[in-house]
């Protein structure tokens, strides 16, 4: 999904305005990549941020939404 979205988005740069991160969350199963992957992030100046997870247990067609950390990877920062 974050490829497409990533594909999608290059193809449109010359409409887009600041900067753009994709990231990719190492060990993401078992959160180990977490903390480094927010340590990267923390010396950036971001606005906004936005993740998606697939969950096998959530019935076709449907999305979650809810604020706040989740998942396997979730973390107050």
């Amino acid at each position: 999904m974050l490829l497409a979205a990533m594909r999608l988005l290059v193809a449109d740069k010359d409409n887009q305005i600041g900067i753009i991160y994709f990231c990719f969350e190492e060990g993401e199963e078992t959160a180990c990549g977490l903390k480094g992957m927010l340590d990267a992030l923390a010396r950036r100046q971001i606005d906004t941020c936005w993740g998606i997870h697939v969950y096998a247990g959530l019935e076709a067609n449907k999305i979650c939404l809810e604020p706040g950390p989740r998942m396997s990877g979730a973390a107050e920062t």
